[in-house]
């Protein structure tokens, strides 16, 4: 079995804090330009001011990198049902995705959730599939972090794996998985085992 992992609900918690704080310190930065902004104008010929400005521009500028441009940043920005195919997407599969991103510390990206029957049908999807349910996602998932991913989704509530070459899907129907081959056809039965090393030791473990 997967070890029990943290209360997501207290990191939740954390990573909310954090992001507050940020998102403060943000805040007063851009103040300090505008404020800076109003004394170069009201100033418009004193050099002093405008190397003030200059400098709160600077700061807000490095403020905003922070924020949005390193990866860790990602992970306290949480995944809202309109991003992820609109109203049909279920709660649980919306907080089991943010759980997911809470324990990993990532904001994976996601190839595909909720679909509408008739995107569905376009894409080849099954008539009874768990992405129409609004249950189910795509994940791309490099194969050295997929023992994180799996411990953390397994957690999460998620019952369904599928294995894929750079993707791993993910849902909440019954319990049960399977691989897809190599030009990514999925494969049930004894097969999808030729196809098993895709998938990482931990769920390996789990299955036997």
């Amino acid at each position: 079995m997967v070890a029990q992992l943290d209360s997501p609900q207290r990191e939740g918690k954390m990573i909310r804090v954090l992001w507050v704080i940020l998102f403060l310190l943000f805040t007063l930065f851009a103040l300090k330009a505008l404020y800076c902004f109003y004394l170069r104008k009201k100033n418009a010929n004193h050099l002093f001011y405008k190397k003030r400005y200059q400098r709160a521009l600077i700061a807000l500028g490095i403020m905003l990198f922070i924020l949005f441009s390193f990866p860790f940043t990602h992970a306290f920005i949480p995944y809202y049902a309109f991003e992820l195919g609109g109203k049909g997407l279920k709660t649980e599969a919306l907080k089991g995705l943010n759980d997911i991103r809470i324990k990993t510390r990532k904001r994976w990206k996601i190839l595909s959730a909720y679909r509408d029957p008739e995107y569905n049908q376009k894409v080849g999807g099954a008539s009874q599939s768990m992405h129409v349910q609004g249950l189910a996602f795509d994940v791309k998932v490099p194969h050295e972090e997929r023992a994180l991913f799996y411990e953390a989704a397994f957690h999460a509530g998620f019952t369904a794996f599928g294995w894929g070459n750079i993707s791993v899907h993910i849902d909440m129907g019954s319990k049960r998985w399977w691989t897809y081959d190599d030009k990514g056809r999925a494969v049930s039965g004894q097969k999808k085992y030729e196809y098993l090393h895709k998938a990482p030791e931990n769920f390996k473990r789990n299955i036997k």
